[in-house]
């Protein structure tokens, strides 16, 4: 019988991808592990995305979100959340360890 943390691995990949439950059982479990790996990450950058956009709509500053990401055509969103920390005076020092 299948445990939980299958169902949750399912309900993810389901709800991430719009696939059926025939379709993500036929991943081995090297590509459905993976799978997860990247949806977290993507998701915790998102949140830290997220987090950033709330702090500058705090401050008045949103606008500078949008700047940013006018500017930059194909980097990653890390370097452009770096970008934007350090426009509005960030300590780059400061922004790795927040990273870690």
């Amino acid at each position: 019988m299948f445990n939980n943390e299958i169902f949750q691995i399912i309900d993810l990949l389901a709800s991430e991808y719009g696939w059926s439950i025939e379709e993500i059982l036929q991943l081995d479990v090297f590509e459905a592990i993976q799978l997860v790996k990247a949806i977290r990450e993507r998701k915790k950058q998102d949140l830290k995305l997220l987090g950033l956009a709330v702090g500058l709509a705090f401050v008045g500053k949103l606008e500078k979100l949008d700047e940013v990401f006018e500017e930059k055509g194909e980097e990653t969103t890390l370097g452009q959340l770096q970008d934007l920390y350090m426009k509005l005076g960030g300590d780059l020092k400061k922004f790795k360890e927040m990273l870690n």
